[in-house]
């Protein structure tokens, strides 16, 4: 078996040039589903059939496995018997007639992690002007909590860094929703950050003009920020999904995890209600539970 998975993690790396860490996860998938093979199901690897996979995966969901999880080992598995069928091992590909795993909404925008959150942003190469714009970017998506449109509508005249400057406190005005404006404290790296950012802008900063413009001073799309979050993801190792969308749920959960107040949350988003709020906040069901009964109160009291 370790002949197959030498020869699967060299067809990963050199035929389909998937990343290290990508090769790595899939070989080890491939690795523990062959060990289940044999220890559980007392089966050879070759001689897996679809319910034996299935078998598998039930396994891993009675252990609390995520969706997100299972779809890595549903490709994992495809490309390893792929490979056995080219080889001539195989006839056929059991993960071939697997159901599609399907991830539901709330564990597509799962919150990532802060390792995984300062690896993204350290896959931007702030030595150029573009690299230092998408680091800027990435940096008002998670500790801002900004949505995509709200971001691409930031003129740098909404940028005031005189508040504070010696505490290194600015702030930014953001047009929401339905015209709504709110205003945002940018403070201490952000705060750098945007001095940075500005100070490798080149031309005259007007204040009328797109904080964020796209090459030769074009529109910036939402597609082109979401594309660049998923490069920088890739080339940072990144496993987990990231979006501007779940980086605002990461904001949301942060901000919640450090006890900033739920109402406080729903002001910084720019949330109507802060019921609306508490489906960005991930925790625990006990712990959700008991934020949405204390909103609750909070609101028939009021």
């Amino acid at each position: 078996m370790n002949d197959y998975l030498r020869l699967f993690s060299k067809e990963l790396s050199e035929v389909a040039c998937f990343k290290v860490k990508t090769v790595n996860l899939y070989v080890s998938l491939a690795c523990a589903y062959a060990d289940y093979a044999e220890k559980t199901l007392k089966i050879l690897p070759l001689e897996s059939q679809t319910r034996h996979i299935n078998e598998w995966f039930s396994h891993l969901r009675d252990k609390g496995k995520s969706n997100h999880f299972l779809k890595n080992c549903r490709a994992s598995l495809g490309h390893f018997f792929s490979l056995l069928v080219k080889s001539g091992c195989l006839k056929e590909n059991p993960a071939e007639f697997l159901a599609p795993v399907r991830i539901p909404k709330s564990e597509l925008n799962k919150p990532i992690s802060k390792q995984s959150a300062f690896a993204l942003l350290h896959a931007f190469d702030r030595s150029t002007p573009m690299g230092m714009r998408n680091f800027t970017i990435v940096s008002f998506l998670y500790a801002l909590g900004l949505r995509v449109n709200e971001l691409l509508a930031i003129k740098a005249g909404d940028v005031r860094l005189d508040y504070d400057p010696k505490q290194r406190i600015g702030t930014l005005l953001v047009h929401g929703k339905g015209g709504k404006e709110r205003t945002l404290f940018i403070v201490d790296g952000l705060y750098d950050t945007v001095i940075a950012y500005f100070g490798r802008k080149k031309g005259k900063k007007r204040t009328n003009s797109p904080l964020f413009p796209g090459r030769c001073g074009k529109i910036l799309y939402g597609y082109r920020v979401r594309q660049l979050i998923k490069e920088a993801a890739a080339r940072a190792g990144v496993t987990e999904r990231v979006t501007p969308h779940v980086l605002r749920h990461t904001f949301a959960t942060e901000m919640y995890n450090r006890n900033v107040p739920v109402e406080a949350i729903k002001e910084m988003m720019g949330h109507a209600a802060v019921k609306e709020t508490s489906i960005y906040i991930h925790v625990s069901a006990e712990l959700q539970a008991e934020v949405l009964e204390r909103i609750s109160i909070k609101e028939d009291v009021s």
